[in-house]
């Protein structure tokens, strides 16, 4: 039995505190801000092969790990959710902004169900890495692990976070940002 290699990228990034000026930041003026030494870790695997694109059994995964969240898709799913959209180009060197029929889409593609109801809200987070992912990867199969030392809702930028950290992993695996191995 042939066995697949896997990629795997990761991406991280840290929290955030703002010292002093935090509404005068909102109205255009300085404040001062520092990082964290807490993290949000996006890491992600993928298979390297050729013939998953016609696979029916590939999927993709998310697994926000400290919540106990894990959601996964069949390709087939996700891309028929989002086969609406006209004029979808895949380019990790010109992303498009979120549009509101890509966040139809993804609306089709999640069952609320799915989240437990003290945690709605991380659906949003949810589609925020889903856009970075299939605009820059596209259509391909995937697990995608999220950690993170950051309490939500706590004003530490937990959601700011999760999106840089996905949007190194999801660069580095497009090969569009290319980054020295680095030791821990």
């Amino acid at each position: 039995m042939m066995m697949d290699k896997i990629t795997e990228v990761s991406g991280r990034a840290p929290g955030k505190i703002i010292l002093c000026g935090e509404h005068a930041a909102v109205h255009g003026s300085a404040a001062s801000a520092a990082s964290l030494g807490l993290y949000t870790q996006v890491r992600i695997q993928t298979p390297n092969s050729n013939s998953l694109s016609v696979d029916p059994n590939v999927h993709l995964t998310i697994n926000l790990t400290d919540m106990n969240v894990c959601l996964t898709w069949p390709m087939q799913r996700v891309e028929a959710a989002f086969e609406s959209l006209d004029a979808f180009v895949v380019d990790p060197l010109c992303i498009k902004p979120c549009s509101t029929d890509f966040l139809q889409c993804f609306a089709a593609l999640i069952d609320k169900e799915e989240f437990p109801e003290a945690i709605i809200g991380v659906a949003e987070g949810v589609s925020a890495l889903l856009f970075l992912y299939i605009s820059i990867i596209g259509f391909k199969p995937a697990t995608v692990i999220v950690t993170s030392d950051l309490p939500l809702g706590s004003g530490l930028g937990s959601s700011a976070a999760l999106c840089v950290a996905t949007s190194g992993a999801v660069l580095a695996l497009s090969g569009a940002l290319h980054l020295d191995s680095v030791q821990d």
